[in-house]
């Protein structure tokens, strides 16, 4: 299983999906790939959890 690249929904920037990370991906049972790269994937998770917090009305 060779490493893929693919292309960010977010940013457009190319990033690969490693040999590891499909590995991981497939013990999970996921049957997608990845549609972020790592940056946008924790830009959006801070996001996500930034609206939770207000919607919580303040921190944990």
């Amino acid at each position: 299983m060779p490493d893929i690249k693919l292309k960010c929904t977010d940013c457009g920037q190319p990033f690969l999906f490693t040999e590891r990370e499909q590995a991981f991906y497939a013990k999970k049972g996921f049957n997608t790939q990845p549609k972020r790269c790592e940056d946008c994937r924790k830009k959006r998770d801070e996001k996500l959890r930034r609206t939770r917090q207000e919607k919580s009305g303040g921190s944990w």
